[in-house]
């Protein structure tokens, strides 16, 4: 069941395995590492479109485990910088 599906008089959630009440403040965290976690995939769709696309389909694409994280870092670094304005992570 997901959050939003509650209805209004719900004040507490419990999860079973480690008995955690989610609270106001907690399900605004979530709401917003969902709405980043969005925007990265979508920002990654975006960046592997343009860069392995229809009109790139002679560029090899990344096979073996360190090619796959270099673009992985490519991707991330790349989002961090267009959307908070970094240029190292710290």
């Amino acid at each position: 069941m997901k959050l939003g599906e509650l209805s209004k008089i719900v004040e507490n959630i419990y999860v079973r395995r480690y008995r955690v009440v989610a609270s106001s403040e907690l399900i605004e965290h979530h709401a917003r590492n969902m709405q980043t976690q969005n925007q990265l995939w979508n920002f990654g769709n975006k960046y592997l479109e343009k860069t392995y696309g229809r009109k790139h389909l002679n560029r090899p694409y990344p096979n073996n485990k360190t090619q796959k994280n270099y673009v992985i870092n490519d991707i991330k670094a790349k989002f961090i910088k267009e959307n908070y304005n970094l240029d190292r992570r710290w």
